[in-house]
């Protein structure tokens, strides 16, 4: 957490800046380096003790917007898709249909366990690392 936000948040808020080795540079389009932050989402989580009992994360990318309460949204979300349901799903990773119909997922919108979906962000990393003429990260997200 950054000191220069005190105050100007609800408590709930917490904004994070990336550590300087999370961000690597060497990709042809420098929008990714910024998009492979995201990957570090639960590391990130992990140092903020007043976020120890938080099982799941929601990341939404800084553009995408809302015209409606998001806790409809993602109530609504989680029951159509059982999130946070008993099933034999080794990691538990949810990931939302892109409007635009090239990529599967969108990759701006995630909803990952804390304890199981570690292991994803690592491989949708890794996917990144070795494709850093892509402009996209969804084409990583569909290779992992």
């Amino acid at each position: 957490p950054d000191e220069r936000y005190d105050g100007l948040f609800d408590k709930n808020v917490i904004i994070m800046h990336p550590k300087e080795e999370h961000m690597k540079t060497d990709f042809l389009y420098p929008s990714m380096t910024v998009k492979r932050f995201k990957t570090y989402v639960i590391d990130y989580v992990d140092v903020v003790p007043e976020l120890d009992q938080v099982e799941w994360i929601y990341y939404l990318d800084i553009d995408i917007l809302f015209g409606a309460p998001f806790m409809d949204l993602v109530q609504k979300l989680g029951e159509e898709n059982n999130i946070g349901g008993n099933d034999d799903m080794v990691s538990k990773f949810y990931f939302f249909k892109h409007l635009a119909y090239q990529y599967v997922a969108q990759g701006g919108f995630m909803i990952a366990h804390r304890e199981t979906a570690k292991k994803c962000l690592e491989l949708w990393r890794r996917e990144m690392d070795s494709h850093l003429e892509e402009e996209h990260d969804q084409v990583s997200l569909n290779l992992i």
